[in-house]
């Protein structure tokens, strides 16, 4: 951020950040897929292949990371049928993926007590947006409606509605467009030292690291969060973002 510049915008991540995405909910989720895959697959036993949609996964996370591009439903599904043991995609499994896996992701998330009280506080002063990387976009803005989060932000893009993914700048940028926000005015919030924080800084905006829930998070967000770019301030708590934005409001 430009010295003298006010921060009147605050842009934030979503999982891990406002609301825990780790371990446990992926395995939730994960367990959704592999019984909808097991279903076409005489033979296949859902719980020990929960673990290896877990590594298609976390393939297919990482492949994204390096390419920049978000990875549709589609290659999803095409690369599960494989580690099945499939030659060609089931028919119907996309649609029932996107269905099951949507349901599942809105389900298993929690709303910590500190997050709306946090929003409110932050919104006293700016105009508040969130960035996130996700594959499924509607079950995603469930979820902030469902929360409550929804009525509190002026902008919200997620990953696949871009076709790109942090720490690419698109989906910064289509964020920044739509609260009408210059980066050199704006703060973004995020778990991940690559994707949010890295991302953002390149942009011109400051940043702070939230790693309230990073003992439970994936082990690509861990390693991501050990190792990276340096934020202008970290915080251990959600609930002390509010003064740390305070702390650099101003600077």
């Amino acid at each position: 951020m430009v010295r003298g510049r006010t921060a009147r915008f605050i842009l934030l991540d979503y999982g891990n950040t406002l609301v825990p995405y780790g371990r446990r909910e992926a395995a939730a989720v994960d367990r959704v897929v592999a019984e909808s895959v097991a279903r076409r697959v005489p033979g296949l036993d859902p719980a020990a292949f929960a673990a290896a949609a877990s590594r298609v996964k976390d393939g297919l996370i990482r492949g994204a990371r390096e390419s920049g591009r978000e990875v549709t439903n589609g290659e999803y599904c095409r690369t599960l049928a494989a580690a099945a043991g499939l030659s060609a995609e089931p028919e119907g499994l996309a649609s029932e993926l996107e269905e099951r896996v949507g349901e599942a992701f809105v389900r298993v998330l929690r709303l910590p007590p500190d997050t709306l009280p946090v929003l409110d506080a932050l919104a006293e002063r700016h105009r508040l947006g969130l960035v996130s990387n996700y594959y499924l976009p509607a079950p995603l803005r469930r979820s902030l409606d469902r929360f409550g989060i929804a009525p509190r932000l002026g902008a919200t893009v997620v990953s696949a509605e871009v076709g790109w993914v942090k720490p690419r700048p698109e989906p910064f940028l289509e964020a920044l467009r739509l609260l009408g926000a210059p980066p050199e005015e704006c703060v973004f919030v995020g778990d991940n030292l690559h994707a949010d924080v890295g991302g953002a800084a390149a942009l011109g905006m400051r940043t702070v690291h939230v790693r309230e829930w990073l003992d439970g998070a994936l082990d690509a967000d861990r390693v991501d969060a050990e190792d990276g770019p340096r934020p202008d301030r970290v915080v251990d708590r959600l609930a002390d973002l509010p003064a740390a934005v305070a702390s650099m409001a101003d600077r």
